[in-house]
């Protein structure tokens, strides 16, 4: 899923779109999510340019489910928060648990939910 949207974000936006991977858990404990895709984040600031064409002013982000937590969770780095003409411009989380304190649960009984 990921990878299709990507490329129909590339295609319809005409921008430049990179799809880090990153270490998983439980084999890599937390933080090691976080600081690959920050890595990645720097990485790009300094050469989205130079390697891609891509102007890193215009940084938008996003993720899927624990993606979509990281790409929040990487916009709060001082580089990418403004005044700094590097602020992510956008961020979208597709079905990333945030708040999780504030779900609700529902007990589902023979199609109703109760």
């Amino acid at each position: 899923m990921e990878a299709t949207f990507a490329h129909q974000v590339a295609l319809r936006t005409r921008a430049v779109v990179v799809c880090p991977t990153y270490r998983l858990s439980p084999p890599n404990v937390f933080p090691a999510a976080h600081e690959d895709i920050e890595g990645v984040i720097r990485w790009l600031l300094k050469h989205a340019k130079d390697k891609f064409g891509a102007d890193p002013e215009l940084m938008t982000i996003s993720g899927f489910s624990a993606g979509g937590n990281l790409a929040l969770a990487i916009s709060q780095i001082p580089e990418c928060q403004p005044p700094n003409s590097t602020a992510v411009k956008a961020a979208a989380s597709f079905y990333g648990s945030v708040r999780a304190s504030r779900l609700f649960l529902f007990k589902y009984t023979a199609n109703e939910v109760t």
